[in-house]
């Protein structure tokens, strides 16, 4: 979507014309994120069962809900943002701030006790762990 946006009306009003509106593209978005993380999840899955010698076929249906939710923030960020570059930016604060509250940068334990509170309400925990649950 900031790609089309970044084009100007022109691209809008052809899409327009053959009957595709920001519904269509919107939901393209996220089903097109949702299948790439799940199929860059699969080698992730893959390498970590070989590597502790114990695998989980439950962690391929384990994780989708985590990608879902990270499908949607994603197509979120790309249909909210005006450009290309600021998707990406947006995008990168959004997954720093995610991972570090949900203790993926850094274990939960070293995290100020603010964040220790508040971390149990917030997605990051639930993606992290789900993450986390998915491959062990």
């Amino acid at each position: 979507m900031p790609i089309i946006k970044e084009y100007g009306n022109g691209v809008m009003l052809q899409l327009n014309a053959c009957k595709i509106n920001t519904l269509h593209i919107y939901l393209c978005n996220f089903f097109t994120t949702l299948i790439a993380l799940y199929v860059s999840y699969i080698p992730c899955h893959i390498g970590i069962s070989i590597y502790t010698k114990h695998f989980n076929p439950a962690g391929f249906i384990t994780v989708i809900p985590a990608l879902c939710i990270m499908s949607l923030i994603i197509a979120l960020i790309a249909s909210l943002s005006k450009n290309l570059f600021t998707a990406n930016i947006v995008l990168l604060c959004v997954v720093i701030t995610i991972a570090y509250i949900g203790g993926g940068l850094l274990p939960r334990s070293f995290l100020p006790q603010i964040i220790q509170q508040v971390s149990n309400y917030l997605p990051g925990e639930y993606l992290i762990s789900t993450l986390a649950k998915g491959l062990f």
